[in-house]
């Protein structure tokens, strides 16, 4: 395999961007294998005029869902910085008026609920040309899980159409929105060199920046893509943990029964482990919860969203009542789960003629292959 290079790393890509006033979307993962960020090689070139920081905010230190203002000066690169997960979650008019074009380098996740999926959605409908440095899709470009999302459930946490993990690279959903959502958009995507569909993260060679607070590992990111649905629900999903997203639990549970119930389902590539926990923030801060540790014994059989619906399944019976959330139809994708008129068993089924579609829909726009 020759050596992978993110986009950023292939200089003469950049040349193009000679006299331009750029304005980056990013954050502390845009950055080279060497830890210099792409903020500084476009500073140093001369052409970096604005910062835009999306959820997080810009050095990844904002708590999921804390909504921040504009920022002063940067005070090293010296321009400035514009929130775009405060009053207002797309690039201003004003933020706007100085600028050539706008860049965008963020490591995402490969999972539809990471809004960062939206934000790039927003540059592109901003009018200005938008260029993409692209990233690997840290859970890989083969495997699919989860359902499409339908239109009533569209939120800045998921968009119509996309399953759950979808399988494409930041720079190829970019061209899967030009091209099958229509926007009309002047988009150039800088490749990776040497990446491959079937990669997984730790095959490219490069160290592992957490893209938000709780996604400390490319593990925690393929459990992530089931597990997130846990935000939409009474339970917890492992925020004030050291495994979040892994750990699942509530107050009431009894975690050795649950354990028993979900290893009989024999779900592949899964194993689960009775745990007692107590979270130091989030849900059921300072109270014991019971539940279970998912530990993945094949990521290439796991599948998070069938594992997930078991879990909620399970947990479910055992509660009096386990409240949902319009949020967790947002994250799944349709109402009829929380409103009964779908299975467990039917929304699985449906996973996967949904993740089949949207491979084939898909084929015109990869860059990878």
């Amino acid at each position: 395999m020759k050596r992978f290079l993110y986009a950023n790393e292939r200089i003469q890509a950049f040349r193009f961007l000679e006299g331009k006033r750029i304005g980056l979307i990013t954050n502390h993962t845009g950055c080279n294998r060497y830890f210099q960020s792409t903020a500084q090689i476009l500073h140093k070139r001369g052409v970096l005029a604005a910062l835009f920081a999306p959820e997080h905010g810009i050095r990844g230190d904002v708590p999921a869902g804390v909504e921040f203002p504009d920022g002063a000066e940067d005070p090293t690169l010296h321009v400035p910085v514009f929130s775009l997960y405060g009053n207002h979650k797309r690039p201003s008019a004003d933020s706007l008026q100085n600028l050539d074009a706008l860049a965008f380098d963020i490591q995402d996740v490969g999972c539809r609920f990471y809004t960062y999926l939206t934000t790039l959605q927003y540059a592109m409908e901003s009018g200005l040309p938008v260029m993409v440095f692209d990233r690997p899709n840290p859970l890989g470009g083969v495997r699919l899980d989860g359902i499409r999302l339908e239109p009533d459930c569209v939120s800045f946490v998921g968009a119509e159409g996309i399953p759950a993990r979808y399988g494409l690279t930041i720079g190829e959903y970019a061209r899967f929105l030009k091209i099958h959502r229509n926007i009309d958009c002047d988009l150039t995507v800088i490749p990776c060199a040497g990446w491959r569909r079937n990669m997984c993260f730790e095959e490219c060679g490069v160290p592992w920046i957490p893209p938000s607070p709780n996604i400390p590992t490319p593990l925690t990111a393929l459990i992530y893509s089931g597990t997130c649905l846990l935000e939409g629900t009474s339970l917890s999903e492992g925020r004030g943990t050291a495994n979040p997203f892994e750990i699942l639990g509530h107050p009431k549970l009894n975690a050795e029964r649950l354990v028993e119930k979900l290893e009989r389902r024999k779900l592949r590539g899964v194993r689960w482990r009775p745990v007692h926990f107590t979270p130091s923030c989030s849900k059921w801060v300072g109270e014991l919860c019971h539940g279970v540790q998912i530990h993945v014994t094949d990521p290439d059989k796991f599948h998070a969203f069938s594992a997930t619906l078991s879990f909620l399944q399970e947990a479910g019976e055992q509660l009096s009542s386990l409240e949902m959330t319009e949020h967790f139809d947002h994250l799944l994708g349709t109402k009829a789960f929380r409103l009964g008129t779908v299975s467990t068993t039917q929304l699985i089924s449906q996973s996967h003629r949904d993740c089949a579609a949207f491979q084939k829909e898909c084929q015109d726009i990869l860059i990878y292959k």
